[in-house]
């Protein structure tokens, strides 16, 4: 329920900095590098080197998982099999301070594009905190352009030769583009930029890379405390490999589509150079590929939140999940979307979206017979240990649906239906029938096939314990 919005990588990186020092059971440890990785029969070992003293520890754990970007190192050591794509080298992005609100800024755009080859690059949008603007070009050395040089050219892209600018920071980066085959090395799993890696071009890569850690994240937690099988671990690369490989090609064909572009329009225009102007059948070019490509390639809303999971931790009852696109998202409880959201109103009155309440664990929303769940609820805890809630949305409930929204999607299948929401906001599986006569059998039965746990072997732990 919000708007995009273009975040800066030191903006989240701080606001992920601040969550991660919340939590008592996270340990953050900076100016250290991984040097050395080894699986092991029952897990890894990591050898740590501090960069201030030299002082290489080993640590050793049940799982790995290899966030460490598309540089990564442990997939250099442990990762079998690449597919790549095109490499777009030599890259320089800079951060400047101008007055620039009544030219560049004036009518908010996203990125602008410069198209005099002298100047050839992009501007970035302002910086709504900082105030600072960026602009990227490409330059063939091996060092960083002086800073007279990236002033001229500034001064050049922007036709305005006598702005005042300063020059906060000079970066240099390169892309490439690939997709690692197999998303798990033993007890080792690639998430993000490590496993699939690619141009900028459209904001896929940290979207898809917190979807990957979202999707393993749960699946991980579960397997480590005994509550699921090894098995459930299997169905993340089933599930994100596939959302992956579509952001690789779109990444990929932004990248080369706006070149494609820019490189046809300025064909036979000699006014560019001269005088910043196009003919009129350049821009008729412009407008026509423009108006085709610009949502696809910035405000990809189907891309971000379509994505449909088909997997054994999906349970599906016949109704086709919405064919996701990458413009278009439609709205869907079908087993293996993500959860809707849709405006709720908590007991003291707090407008809440569904969205919110996901991430514990299993939420089982019911808009009927909420006491009966809740029971059911407890007793697969209890019996399993498995993180399950029970959500009473309707009229007297926990939660009171604010619009008609909630209930066209969440009881589309009868006044009584259940959902089952997975902890990372997907759907698991949904019920409709006598909560009180098949609700039990019927949580026991998703558990066992979602997870590979048996309720049986549970009870059968207990009475060991016992």
């Amino acid at each position: 329920p919000v708007f995009p919005r273009k975040i800066p990588a030191s903006d989240y990186e701080a606001a992920l900095f601040h969550q991660a020092s919340l939590w008592p059971n996270v340990t953050l440890n900076f100016s250290a590098e991984v040097v050395a990785v080894e699986n092991l029969t029952n897990g890894v070992k990591v050898g740590i080197r501090q960069v201030d003293t030299g002082q290489v520890r080993n640590l050793q754990a049940r799982y790995l998982v290899a966030s460490d970007g598309a540089h990564s190192f442990v997939r250099n050591c442990m990762g079998e099999g690449e597919d790549h794509g095109p490499a777009f080298e030599n890259q320089i992005l800079v951060e400047f301070a101008a007055e620039l609100k009544e030219t560049l800024g004036r009518d908010g755009f996203f990125h602008s594009f410069i198209m005099d080859q002298r100047y050839s690059g992009w501007f970035g949008s302002q910086h709504p905190d900082t105030g600072l603007w960026r602009y990227s070009f490409r330059h063939d050395e091996d060092t960083l352009p002086p800073e007279e040089v990236i002033r001229k050219r500034l001064h050049g892209a922007l036709g305005m030769p006598d702005l005042p600018i300063e020059i906060v920071q000079t970066f240099r980066f390169d892309y490439t583009t690939g997709l690692l085959r197999d998303w798990r090395q033993g007890n080792a799993f690639f998430v993000g930029d490590a496993a699939h890696w690619h141009s900028p071009w459209g904001g896929f890569g940290a979207n898809s890379s917190i979807q990957d850690a979202n999707n393993l994240a749960w699946k991980l937690a579960l397997a480590v405390r005994g509550v699921a099988s090894a098995n459930l671990l299997e169905t993340y690369e089933v599930e994100r490999k596939p959302k992956a490989l579509q952001g690789v090609k779109s990444a990929t064909y932004n990248s080369l589509n706006y070149q494609a572009i820019v490189q046809s329009a300025i064909i036979g225009e000699p006014g560019l150079a001269t005088d910043g102007v196009l003919s009129d059948a350049a821009l008729q070019f412009l407008e026509e590929r423009l108006d085709v490509h610009g949502t696809n390639a910035v405000l990809h809303t189907g891309y971000q939140m379509g994505t449909v999971y088909k997997s054994d931790a999906v349970i599906t009852d016949g109704i086709e999940a919405p064919s996701a696109t990458l413009k278009d998202y439609v709205e869907s409880t079908a087993p293996g979307t993500r959860a809707p959201h849709a405006w709720l109103s908590n007991k003291s009155g707090e407008r809440v979206s569904t969205i919110d309440l996901w991430g514990d664990g299993f939420c089982l929303v019911a808009t009927a017979n909420a006491a009966t769940w809740q029971q059911h609820a407890q007793q697969i805890s209890a019996d399993s240990g498995i993180p399950l809630i029970v959500l009473n949305i309707r009229n007297g409930g926990d939660y009171v649906p604010i619009d008609d929204k909630f209930s066209n999607l969440y009881t589309a299948g009868g006044a009584g239906t259940m959902t089952l929401v997975r902890p990372d906001g997907y759907i698991a599986r949904r019920f409709s029938g006598d909560a009180a006569k098949d609700g039990l059998s019927f949580l026991e039965d998703t558990f066992e096939r979602i997870l590979g746990c048996s309720f049986t072997a549970f009870e059968d732990q207990k009475q060991s314990a016992v």
